[in-house]
């Protein structure tokens, strides 16, 4: 299991591309999984968690990000808040 540095998503917000709400530290993680490559069921097993609960938290990320899909929203996460965050949390 990976142990992710913490960060404070809230910087997110203050982004000059507002998200309507917050994004929570487990959608955090799951964001950097995604954005790492991993699939949902990879995702589920890492976390110990189902892959329904993954889906769901991909989904409510979807809508925060106002992306398409899943590369979309990737895509908006490093494009858009990258430069005014570090680098993805990195397993340690």
């Amino acid at each position: 299991m990976r142990n992710f540095k913490s960060y404070n998503y809230s910087s997110i917000q203050n982004s000059p591309y507002k998200l309507h709400t917050t994004v929570s530290e487990r959608e955090g993680e799951i964001l950097n999984l995604l954005a790492e490559g991993q699939t949902v069921k990879e995702i589920a097993s890492e976390l110990y968690l189902s892959p329904h609960t993954i889906e769901s938290h991909k989904k409510n990320l979807i809508r925060k990000f106002d992306a398409k899909n899943t590369v979309h929203l990737v895509v908006k996460f490093i494009t858009n808040y990258k430069e005014s965050r570090p680098a993805l949390a990195m397993s340690v």
